[in-house]
């Protein structure tokens, strides 16, 4: 994997942390536009947020690995 092919990656990836942060944000409010204040709905929302990331970072993490075998 060249340098180029991995900066590509990388930005990929934190382009879809920055679509999961926003789609965070929007499901931490109802469709009128107040603040989401039940619960479970929040905990459902940050679950949906950690693994979205986590599939990111995993991705950045396997990307970096292959790159320094190459």
């Amino acid at each position: 994997m060249t340098d180029k092919e991995l900066a590509g990656l990388y930005s990929d990836a934190c382009l879809r942390i920055h679509s999961a942060a926003s789609q965070l944000y929007e499901d931490l409010y109802d469709e009128d536009d107040n603040v989401e204040s039940d619960f479970n709905k929040v905990i459902e929302s940050i679950k949906r947020f950690r693994y979205w990331i986590n599939i990111e970072l995993d991705l950045i993490k396997e990307a970096s690995k292959e790159h320094e075998h190459d």
